[in-house]
């Protein structure tokens, strides 16, 4: 039985990809277990999801000793809905966590494999809407001091996902050790992540993970520019998901709006409309075509009806130009921020 505990508090403490590598890394000796960070890593194939909170700094000043309570809040939501997703949250890093969603080694990731990469995107729209309905973490930000320093602040999160290989295994020395993983796509998955701040949107995921998208799921996120980011050497087509906002002020209010007859998708689908998401389209086509004049009349009718971010980027670069696409323009650009 105390060893079951010891496992359980070791699977906690590293999570899975910790309990993996610390039961293969380790040598058994007369002071007891060790663990080798000398060791070669493994390589294996998974969709990478970061989570940032919005405003975080800001909130740990005011909040000062409560921090541990608010940001143990929102780990709880963001765990539990990746777990409950097929996920496994891995590394705890202040303002941020990364979630892992593991492929089988020999995945073909340029399709769907199952259903994994909708639950992901699932996972995070949950989070997403459960954060906002937080009874607690409600109060917390109600408090004066917050209030003060940003103005009718609520909780948000930002979300990155990408899928591709990484490298699992012990990172550090004798003296402290995580266990996580390492690569460009991890990397990529956090610049995607923080881009969320750019676009005003709550999710933003990349062209392979749109592709491995159940095709009805795929119908319901809408592609809003094509880039290329530090640590991507192609142009990356992003993509995001219209978080629903429900005004919930409890999570049982939040899901008095679910009906058990109908998927996850039918019971909080985009909060945008199908026909502004046809019109927002045909937008960026247009503009990744060059065709910019065109493009900025139809982007310009989506800001005008309720103000979207990933339009009034697109409306600033094209703007800059004068709304003339560039000799030579291939349909994607530099983002100039992460």
């Amino acid at each position: 039985r105390a060893l079951r505990k010891f496992g359980k508090l070791i699977q906690i403490a590293f999570g899975e990809a910790g309990a993996d590598v610390l039961s293969k890394d380790n040598t058994i000796s007369t002071d007891g277990i060790t663990t080798s960070t000398f060791v070669a890593g493994r390589k294996m194939q998974a969709i990478f999801g970061f989570a940032i909170v919005n405003n975080f700094n800001a909130c740990t000043e005011c909040l000062q000793e409560d921090t541990m309570l608010f940001v143990n809040t929102i780990a709880d939501i963001v765990h539990r809905a990746c777990h409950d997703n097929q996920g496994a949250p891995n590394k705890n890093i202040g303002d941020s966590f990364l979630l892992v969603w593991r492929l089988d080694d020999d995945a073909d990731i340029s399709k769907p494999v199952g259903d994994i990469a909708d639950d992901a995107v699932k996972s995070f729209i949950r989070a997403s809407m459960e954060v906002q309905a937080s009874e607690v973490l409600r109060k917390m930000t109600e408090s004066p001091k917050i209030q003060e320093a940003i103005p009718g602040y609520r909780v948000s999160l930002g979300f990155g996902l990408h899928v591709g290989w990484g490298i699992e295994g012990a990172i550090g020395s004798m003296l402290k050790i995580d266990a996580s993983y390492l690569s460009p796509n991890v990397n990529l998955a956090a610049r995607l992540e923080s881009g969320t701040h750019q676009f005003k949107v709550d999710i933003l995921l990349s062209d392979r993970v749109f592709g491995m998208l159940s095709p009805d799921v795929q119908a319901l996120h809408r592609k809003i520019d094509c880039v290329t980011m530090k640590g991507s050497q192609l142009p990356v087509t992003i993509y995001t998901y219209d978080v629903p906002y429900f005004g919930a002020t409890t999570l049982d209010e939040l899901y008095a709006y679910e009906d058990p007859d109908m998927d996850f998708w039918d019971n909080f689908p985009p909060r945008t409309s199908s026909t502004f998401r046809r019109r927002h389209a045909e937008g960026v086509r247009l503009y990744l075509e060059g065709n910019w004049s065109e493009g900025r009349k139809l982007l310009e009718m989506c800001v005008q009806e309720n103000g979207d971010g990933p339009s009034k980027v697109l409306l600033d670069v094209m703007g800059a130009r004068k709304f003339i696409a560039p000799d030579g323009w291939k349909g994607w650009r530099e983002l100039t921020s992460k």
